[in-house]
C-alpha cells in the first residue's frame, strides 16, 4: 500500500516486504467462493475501482461494501 494509507481510495504499490501491518492481509470467506483480502493496518478490503475490467483499472483499498469488485478467487493452477 502507499505508506501506512487508510483512507477510501489508497493505491496499492509493489514495495519490499519490511513486515509492517499494511503489508499484511487477511483472506476473508464470502461463502460464495470468493474471498475478500483485508488488510492488517486499516481494516479495509482491496478494492478493483468501479469494479473495473479493463487494462489498467486501478486497485485500491476501500471499505468493505461486498461489490464484484472486492471479490476475489483464488486459481490454484
Amino acid at each position: 500500500m502507499s505508506g501506512t494509507g487508510t483512507a477510501n481510495g489508497t493505491n496499492l504499490q509493489i514495495w519490499a516486504y519490511t513486515g509492517g501491518a499494511n503489508q499484511k492481509w487477511k483472506f476473508l470467506n464470502n461463502g460464495d467462493g470468493t474471498y475478500q483480502l483485508s488488510n492488517s493496518n486499516s481494516n479495509k478490503v482491496l478494492d478493483v475501482n468501479g469494479s473495473g475490467t479493463t487494462n489498467g483499472t486501478n486497485v485500491q483499498i476501500w471499505t468493505s461494501n461486498s461489490n464484484l469488485g472486492q471479490k476475489w478467487k483464488l486459481v490454484w493452477k
